[in-house]
C-alpha cells in the first residue's frame, strides 16, 4: 500500500494539471476568439458608417458577431466559473478607471442591443483598485442579462456613480422584465438559470457577478418596482 502522501502528491499534480488546462484554454481558445471578436467589430462599425450597398453585408457581419460574441461568453463564463467553483481565482486587482472597464463591457454586447442601453458615468473618469478582467466579465452579464430577459423595444439602463455615502462604487442596470416570476428563488445560485429552456444559458451569469461582487468585498442585489427590475453591483471605492 503506498504511503499516505503518495496520494497527497497525486491529488497536487491533478491540481496542477487542472490549472494548465485552464490555462491553455484561456489562452489558446478565448485570445483567437477575442482577437476576431474585435475584428469583427471594429468592421461591422464600419459597415454600418457607410451604409449597406445593395447587399445585406451589414446583417450577415452581425449574424455573425452575435454567435461569435454568444460562444465568446460562453467559454468566458466556462473557464471563470470553473475557477471560481474550485476557489482557484484571487482577484488580481490594480487601478484602473472603472469607466473604461464599463464602457468595454458595454461594446462586448452585440451591436444589435446596444442601442438599447442607455451608459450613464456620474464622472468621466472613476478610479478604483479591482480586477478589470472579473469585473468586465460581471458587467457584461449584467448586461447581457438585462438583453435577454427584457422585451427587444424597451430601454436598459446602465449607471456607474460613486456613493461618498458607503465609500463605494455602484453599477447598476435597470430594464423591464419579460416575467417577474423569473424573480423567484436565489438568482445567484450556480445553475439557476440553466433549468429555464425558454431562455438558454449556462446558468452562471448571475453567479459569477455575485462571486465578482464578493472577490472585491462587495455586494449584490436586486430590486423590483413595477415590472423594472434593477441589479446592483458594489464594490468599494
Amino acid at each position: 500500500m503506498p504511503p499516505p502522501c503518495f496520494d497527497q502528491d497525486l491529488g497536487f499534480g491533478k491540481a496542477v494539471e487542472d490549472f494548465a488546462i485552464k490555462q491553455l484554454v484561456t489562452h489558446e481558445v478565448r485570445q483567437p476568439l477575442n482577437t476576431a471578436q474585435a475584428a469583427l467589430q471594429s468592421l461591422a462599425a464600419d459597415v454600418a458608417a457607410i451604409g449597406s450597398t445593395g447587399s445585406n453585408v451589414g446583417l450577415k457581419l452581425n449574424n455573425a458577431l452575435t454567435v461569435l460574441n454568444a460562444i465568446t461568453a460562453s467559454i468566458s463564463n466556462s473557464i471563470l466559473g470553473a475557477t471560481l467553483i474550485s476557489n482557484s481565482r484571487k482577484a488580481e486587482r490594480k487601478l484602473v478607471d472603472i469607466c473604461d472597464v464599463s464602457q468595454l463591457a458595454y461594446l462586448d454586447i452585440n451591436l444589435s442591443s446596444q442601442s438599447r442601453i442607455d451608459v450613464q458615468f456620474d464622472q468621466a473618469h472613476i478610479y478604483a483598485d479591482a480586477d478589470p478582467i472579473v469585473l468586465r466579465l460581471a458587467l457584461r452579464n449584467l448586461l447581457e442579462n438585462a438583453v435577454k430577459y427584457s422585451p427587444a423595444d424597451t430601454r436598459i439602463v446602465f449607471k456607474v456613480a460613486i456613493d461618498e455615502d458607503s465609500l463605494s462604487i455602484q453599477f447598476s442596470v435597470t430594464n423591464n422584465i419579460i416575467d417577474l416570476s423569473m424573480l423567484n428563488g436565489d438568482l445567484f445560485a450556480r445553475n439557476k438559470r440553466g433549468a429555464d429552456s425558454r431562455y438558454g444559458g449556462d446558468g452562471l451569469g448571475l453567479f459569477i457577478v455575485n462571486e465578482v461582487a464578493k472577490m472585491h468585498e462587495g455586494s449584490l442585489r436586486y430590486d423590483i418596482a413595477r415590472n423594472d427590475v434593477t441589479f446592483l453591483l458594489k464594490i468599494p471605492a
